[in-house]
């Protein structure tokens, strides 16, 4: 990606230097050996910092400058073909489009990263109209706005920088890409549609409820002969009643919500609830409960269980949503740039005292969010790996609780009631929580909340995420860091700032 105030201030108010180049006009097939020479040499440069070539721009000795149009711009992948051939060593860099007040720009972008990964040579000759313009084993390097070959003096700085094996920060992560300020994400907005269409669910459920007419009942059966049990394999348990709970619930959420009940609301009919032991193979018998009477009175007791379900859902999603709004997320990565790895590093973030959030804003104890739980863990705190990115135990992240799993395997196989599932469903979050999101150790002193960790090695030119992401209460505008490793001499402080 490219800085647009970056460039257009190089355009502006900059001439050419070791770092920085104009060309009128794009490289073609004539005059590939120019951009052989000119991508090898800000390669090599002795400047840490990214390089740039602008296309379509002359600068001019009186200070004017001349743009010249890139209609249609060269692929990038040309040139990368192109130079991947000649090079001993994979060079970094992009071919991009700009536009500046209206001219069509381009811009070949020569990252850092070069730096460390040093010399970059020729693998083979370069040949022109018969004629070895490159020879296989050299270097080219950039001094000034001029380009040389490598000489005994490039060699000699090139190698004693290389000296220097480990070079280790902290950058973040965002949108598939780093970032070398604080980065983040945030709740904000992100579910805002959640609880809404939780609450249309629910107000076309109370509307049908509420248009329900018990046309015809169940006839009563008080006056039917009564066999004893013992003679039959179905018992009657009696009429079906509602919960008080549910009542209660249902009545207190139309009560906040402005919404009006019928007088017969509640009123399902005769319906009742039997039993029925039930003979297979010889098996063990087993009892089966299920209801009797019309098929409007079963589908309304059905629908007023659903009804409850979704507004026990929405309370419980929209008190977790509260918790979550104003946390922002963190994917920290830590950077060896380095030309070989380090090992037994130990990385502390100072956090001013306060910010850091903590697992009260987490706990989740109810089925009826257990699935959001798990959309949720999986889409902010899966730190997958990426291309240029490792993960920090090499292993995928795997939050899965679900409802389908605790209604079949709880309920069905172990007969725990509705509590004792919440409970351990609450116990099983808590402990997810803990152990692998708030898995660092927290130091407090005086004026800094610290998270410490530890990484038994971490290859040279190498990026990889810290264990996992976090979270804070509050966005702070710099974050102080400390590194102490076992190929480094000091301990290395910095600082990311927003």
């Amino acid at each position: 990606m490219l800085d647009n105030e970056e460039i257009i201030d190089f355009i502006e108010n900059y001439g050419e230097c070791e770092y920085l180049d104009f060309k009128i006009k794009e490289y073609d097939k004539h005059s590939f050996n120019e951009l052989l020479k000119d991508i090898m040499a800000f390669a090599n440069a002795h400047n840490e910092n990214d390089k740039y070539i602008i296309i379509g721009v002359k600068k001019l000795t009186n200070g004017d400058i001349q743009f010249n149009d890139i209609d249609n711009i060269t692929d990038d992948a040309v040139y990368q073909d192109f130079i991947t051939q000649y090079m001993e060593k994979n060079i970094i860099f992009n071919y991009l489009p700009f536009n500046y007040n209206g001219h069509k720009l381009a811009v070949f972008k020569i990252s850092k990263d070069n730096y460390s990964n040093r010399p970059f040579l020729l693998k083979k000759d370069y040949i022109k109209d018969g004629k070895v313009v490159f020879r296989s084993g050299e270097g080219r390097i950039r001094h000034g706005s001029s380009t040389s070959p490598l000489n005994s003096k490039d060699y000699e700085k090139i190698f004693n920088s290389n000296k220097q094996i480990c070079k280790l920060s902290i950058k973040t992560f965002k949108d598939n890409s780093i970032f070398t300020n604080l980065s983040y994400d945030n709740f904000d907005n992100e579910y805002d549609g959640i609880t809404d269409n939780l609450q249309l669910e629910i107000k076309e459920l109370l509307t049908i409820i509420n248009n329900t007419t018990l046309d015809m009942v169940t006839p009563a059966l008080e006056n039917a002969i009564k066999i004893p049990h013992s003679f039959l394999s179905e018992k009657e348990i009696g009429k079906v009643s509602i919960d008080e709970n549910i009542i209660e619930h249902i009545k207190l959420y139309c009560e906040k919500f402005s919404y009006t009940l019928n007088d017969n609301f509640f009123d399902i009919g005769n319906l009742k609830e039997f039993e029925k032991i039930n003979f297979s193979n010889g098996s063990l018998p087993y009892t089966h409960k299920y209801t009797k009477g019309t098929s409007i009175e079963k589908e309304k007791y059905s629908n007023i269980i659903k009804l409850h379900d979704l507004i026990l859902k929405f309370i419980y999603l929209k008190n977790y949503l509260d918790n979550l709004i104003g946390l922002n997320f963190f994917r920290f990565i830590l950077c060896n740039e380095g030309s070989a790895p380090d090992e037994d590093i130990e990385v502390s973030l100072l956090f001013p005292k306060g910010i850091l959030a903590n697992t009260d804003n987490f706990i989740n104890e109810s089925r009826q969010s257990a699935d959001f739980s798990k959309k949720m863990f999986n889409k902010w705190f899966d730190l997958k790996r990426q291309p240029n990115i490792d993960t920090y135990n090499e292993t995928e992240f795997n939050f899965n609780i679900d409802e389908t799993y605790y209604d079949s395997v709880l309920f069905r196989k172990y007969k725990k009631s509705q509590e004792d599932m919440q409970e351990e469903l609450k116990d099983i979050i808590n402990d997810y929580i803990t152990n692998d999101i708030f898995c660092y150790d927290i130091i407090k002193s005086d004026e800094f909340d610290i998270i410490r960790y530890s990484q038994n090695k971490l290859m040279h030119n190498t990026n990889c995420f810290f264990p996992s992401v976090i979270v804070l209460k509050e966005i702070p505008t710099e974050l102080n860091y400390e590194i102490k490793s076992k190929n480094m001499e000091k301990i290395l402080k910095g600082k990311i700032c927003l």
